[in-house]
Order: structure tokens, then sequence, then C-alpha cells
């Protein structure tokens, strides 16, 4: 992840009246709504205009309940609470992928450091053989690294992975109705080579005031993101009017977010939602899973054409010469991990630094 700047303004109008929202302002929809023939409609619409609105969603529905997101919470805690030399095993140093652990510190967003560990997954995948011309994003096809310690991790979140890309894919599918398109819209940039990803996300308790930033503001690069929380708070969300909003934890609820590649693809009709963490206070401590859904690396990202009372409100993208978007997705997320975790890309990727 890295910090980017806010998407622009969120134009208003009739539909957005017809959000759901709940008591943090941020819209909430339960996904069985869109499997239910009499409810899949007003579902698709409901998440259209929250996508345009502001970017983020609370879901319900999704089949990950509290009992089973507390069960993957718990044992993404054991690892973290491995031994330190047992989790630098697996540090992500040792990955040209950038797969594996990240220490506390050791990662950027907007150039500062982030107060949080974590722990990267991708799906298991041969590395693929590069020559000196090809791009360098191929190199983040490969496998994982998991702790010897902890075995169960590996069949748990790889199920995990593929559990969540099948609600993420749902949830695209129904905005893809609700822009007046078929639902089938996103499919050729996705297929068995998307380039789904999960993060195991440990934010410690705060030392020092200078240990407030656990993420710092950014926007997802990918089409979109699911986020399971624990019970302590920290994810905020920009309102769009230079404020902020919590993503109180809810259980049973997931948090999710649209991403850049989105925004590009909807010409700017889809908001990439901005967000941050705050660190936890001294005496606490909080634990979450999130999970991407990304096209495959090669895929072209064009605008997908979009029916004229909708296109009238795509805001386009807004420039940003820190921070462009590129039509290649590999280009975009080989840029975010370099920008996150520069000492991997300094040892992996030193001619692109």
């Amino acid at each position: 992840m890295s910090e980017h700047d806010d998407g622009g303004g969120r134009s208003g109008g009739d539909r957005e009246e017809k959000v759901e929202k709940s008591t943090t302002g941020i819209p909430l929809l339960d996904l069985r709504d869109w499997h239910a023939p009499e409810s899949r409609t007003d579902f698709a619409e409901r998440l259209r205009a929250a996508a345009h609105g502001i970017g983020f969603v609370q879901l319900t529905g999704h089949g990950v309940d509290a009992r089973r997101s507390g069960e993957l919470l718990n044992l993404a805690r054991r690892f973290f609470a491995l031994p330190k030399r047992e989790r630098l095993a697996v540090e992500n140093i040792h990955s040209p992928h950038f797969r594996g652990y990240t220490a506390a510190g050791r990662e950027l967003t907007g150039g500062r450091m982030d107060w949080r560990e974590l722990f990267d997954v991708g799906r298991e995948r041969a590395p693929v053989a590069r020559d000196a011309d090809d791009p360098p994003w191929l190199g983040l096809t490969g496998p994982n690294h998991w702790p010897s310690a902890l075995p169960e991790m590996r069949p748990v979140f790889l199920d995990l992975l593929d559990e969540l890309y099948g609600v993420g894919y749902s949830v695209l599918c129904a905005l893809a109705a609700g822009l007046g398109c078929r639902e089938s819209l996103f499919e050729d940039w996705f297929g068995p080579e998307s380039h789904a990803r999960l993060k195991l996300l440990h934010y410690p308790p705060r030392p020092t005031a200078e240990h407030e930033q656990g993420a710092g503001a950014h926007k997802d690069y990918g089409f979109l993101s699911i986020v399971i929380q624990d019970g302590q708070g920290g994810l905020q969300v920009d309102d769009g009017s230079g404020g902020w909003v919590d993503a109180a934890p809810v259980p049973g609820v997931v948090i999710v977010n649209f991403g850049e590649t989105l925004e590009l693809a909807t010409g700017g009709y889809v908001l990439a939602g901005r967000h941050r963490v705050v660190s936890p206070p001294p005496d606490a401590e909080r634990t979450s899973i999130a999970f991407f859904l990304n096209p495959r690396l090669d895929a072209e990202i064009t605008p997908v054409p979009l029916p004229p009372a909708l296109a009238t409100e795509a805001r386009g993208q807004r420039a940003d010469p820190d921070n462009p978007v590129f039509t290649t997705y590999g280009r975009n997320e080989f840029k975010g991990w370099m920008r996150a975790h520069p000492r991997v890309a300094r040892r992996h990727y030193p001619d692109h630094v």
C-alpha cells in the first residue's frame, strides 16, 4: 500500500439517497440480497451508489461469520506471537515475490513508517523465468513462505484466499449490474491467473506518539479489498470533506473498499476509497486480515462503456505525477510493493529502485 492523493469531489444526485447507512456513515449491505431474485436489482443499485459516493461498504451475508472470523484472527495472532527468530525465518526480504513476514516499522506509506507487522500471502505458483527485457512485475508471481511451527496456516489461509475471491467477485458482478452493464463486465481481466493477495496484520500497542501511524492514508491499487477486523478499532475512511469516519468493528461484518484500478476502469465513476489505520493506544493491540481482489498482472485496463446517465457523472482519474496509475495492472502492483518495502526492492530489484 502507498499513500495517494484524494480522488476528487463526490458528486451527489438523487441516486445517493437510496444508500442505506449504518451508524458509522458507511453504507451497510447484505450480500444475500444479491443472490435473491427479488432483491438483487436493489442491491446492485445501492452498491453502485456507495461505490460512487464514498468508495466503501460494510458487508454482511458473505459467509465468514463472527465465530469463523474469530478463529481466523486467532490463528493470525498465533503467528505474530511466535518467537522473533521464527517470524524472521520467513521474512519477505528473502522473497522476490514480496511474500512472508514484515516486522513493525519496516513498511512505508507516503515515505513514513507504518507501526504494524504483517504476513503476505498469494496464490501458490512457480516463479516466472524472466529475461532481461521482461517487465519486472513478472517477479511478483511465485510461492509463499510459511512458518514451520504453524503448518495449519497454509491450508487455512489459502482456502480463505479462495473463499474471499468468490465473495469479492460476486461484489464485482453486482457492481457491474448496478452500472447498467452485463455482470461479466470485468471477467476478461480476471480468471485463473488473477493476482489475488491476502495480508495478515498486527498493530502493536503504540509506544510513543511518533508511532501513531498504523497505516498511513492511502488508496489500494487493485479492484477491491475486503477487511476482517477484530474488536479493536482504528480503521478510518476519508469522508470526502476533510474528515475521517471510523469503520468501527461489528461482529460478522467485513469492510469492502474499491481501489485505483477499478476507478481507472470506470473512468473515475467508482471512487477509490482513501483510508488509514490509527495505531492502538499503549494498552491495546489490533489484528485484522485483508484480502485484495486484483486482476491478472498482464491485464490491460481500459475504461468500460457506461450508460450515458452514469458516464456524465464519471469524474475521471485525478492526475498525480507522484502516483501515476498505469493501464497495465502489473505496473501498478509492482510500484506499490517497491515503495512500501524498499529493503526487498533494493535486494531483488536494484535496477528499478
